[in-house]
């Protein structure tokens, strides 16, 4: 069988996400809840550089694979004028996906920990394999100062 990587079809970061399970207790049967999906966020009250998030999740949907893949989500601080200095903040353990046919959908949930932002500006989560981006596996969050009482 002839491996074909995968692509990302729905590609979210997120303050919250829940495994719900139904009653069926049957966990193939639930579904994820994601719960304030971020595309900018504050940093607290009179905070303007140096700030540190306990944990983000990263929902991702894929399709279009076959085969065994090791996934996982890296954070880089994005220079926009010069992509080639953006800075790695952080990356996730790895994710094992399978994949039988090209039909399949996977659902992949991952962990941040400890994500540093160390000033304002943007921040560039992709879904990596192999040392390279997934095809859709990409988002950017921005990130604002702190308000000054």
């Amino acid at each position: 069988m002839t491996k074909v990587r995968p692509m990302v079809r729905f590609f979210a970061v997120c303050a919250d996400a829940v495994l719900s399970v139904p009653k069926s207790m049957d966990l193939l049967d639930g579904w994820w809840e994601l719960h304030n999906v971020l595309h900018t966020v504050w940093m607290p009250p009179g905070v303007t550089k140096n700030f540190c998030v306990k944990e983000l999740f990263v929902y991702a949907q894929l399709t279009d694979g076959v085969g065994e893949y090791n996934l996982g989500v890296t954070v880089e601080e994005a220079d926009l004028a010069n992509p080639k200095r953006n800075r790695l903040m952080g990356r996730s353990e790895p994710s094992m996906v399978r994949f039988k046919d090209t039909w399949e959908v996977a659902e992949v949930m991952v962990t941040l920990f400890r994500i540093p932002f160390t000033r304002p500006g943007q921040y560039h989560f992709k879904m990596m394999e192999g040392g390279e981006e997934l095809s859709g596996g990409s988002c950017f969050l921005r990130v604002m100062k702190g308000e000054t009482t």
